[in-house]
């Protein structure tokens, strides 16, 4: 009997959890020895670089440039302006989520601390989210976006995975560094595990539910409605390569300099940017309420995470 379709997404990214941990120790032996290293086809920094375009791109379009973006995935537009507003204020929430990625190959690129926990977490996002998109190929059409502009998703994610495993043996762990802050950096990790779990689950698992909590008075059409849900798991899947890179760090004891900043600068940028979906909000039948205690928690982590990076 066949899985349903969002079955195999969550099996997948728990074997993909269970092969992180398994990785950690096997290339973490088998690399003692250079010689045994074999050279990548691709760099990890080369892949760093790509990724970092990649992602900055998408962020620019999915944020910036959000309705000429969905042009591409929606040629014939929407039947609606209501479905409009819908897709362009999840779309921004995406972007939202791709942007600690971003962050952290700019990062890593600038300090020269390309490391195997994010070459891992890499392997390990990419693969889900092949298993992911070509769920995504599925239902699409649905909600009148081109399986066209999707596929091609499926042969970067693939490749990337790929390549990104290919690299993981030829470097290094990142060189953990311990904070002296109030709250320090290993206990503020573990906090946003555990709000990235919650998270995940209420938009890619149980994306009824979580829709529900967010749209109490539900959507006008039937429509709408699977527009939203369709999108509450891309929202689901942008969030998986931050809690992935997040538990790798915290189960190989290398949480460093470099993550506690990436966390410093997103929630920042996480602050301002729910406060400007409070304004927007509204207009997609969302209440404000429901949104408005996220800006008090992202200034608490942003704040935490900048005094534990400057005592590391």
């Amino acid at each position: 009997m066949a899985l349903k379709s969002k079955t195999l997404p969550v099996l997948m990214l728990a074997a993909l959890c269970l092969h992180a941990m398994h990785s950690l120790a096997f290339v973490g032996s088998s690399a003692t020895s250079e010689d045994s290293v074999g050279k990548p086809l691709i760099s990890a920094t080369g892949i760093v670089k790509f990724v970092a375009l990649l992602f900055g791109l998408q962020f620019i379009l999915s944020y910036l440039f959000t309705e000429q973006a969905l042009k591409g995935y929606w040629p014939n537009g929407f039947q609606t302006d209501a479905e409009q507003k819908i897709a362009v204020y999840f779309s921004k929430c995406c972007a939202q989520n791709m942007f600690p990625v971003f962050l952290m190959s700019v990062i890593m690129l600038a300090t020269d601390t390309v490391s195997k926990d994010f070459m891992l977490m890499l392997t390990l996002h990419w693969g889900f989210c092949v298993v992911d998109i070509t769920r995504m190929t599925t239902k699409c059409e649905a909600i009148g976006a081109s399986k066209q502009s999707v596929y091609p998703y499926i042969a970067i994610a693939a490749a990337l995975s790929y390549l990104s495993y290919g690299t993981i043996a030829s470097t290094s762990s990142a060189t953990p560094a311990v904070s002296s802050s109030l709250i320090s950096a290993t206990a503020i990790v573990k906090f946003l595990i555990f709000f990235y779990c919650v998270q995940f689950f209420s938009s890619y698992i149980f994306t009824e539910q979580g829709l529900k909590t967010y749209f109490p008075d539900g959507f006008k059409t039937e429509k709408a409605e699977k527009l939203a849900h369709y999108l509450m798991k891309c929202i689901g899947q942008n969030m998986v390569p931050m809690l992935l890179l997040l538990v790798i760090t915290l189960v190989a004891g290398t949480v460093n300099k470099e993550l506690m900043l990436m966390i410093a600068l997103h929630w920042a940028f996480v602050l301002c940017d729910i406060a400007r979906m409070t304004t927007t909000c509204e207009a997609i039948g969302a209440p404000k309420k429901m949104i408005q205690p996220y800006v008090l928690v992202a200034a608490v982590i942003s704040h935490l995470s900048f005094a534990a990076w400057k005592t590391m």
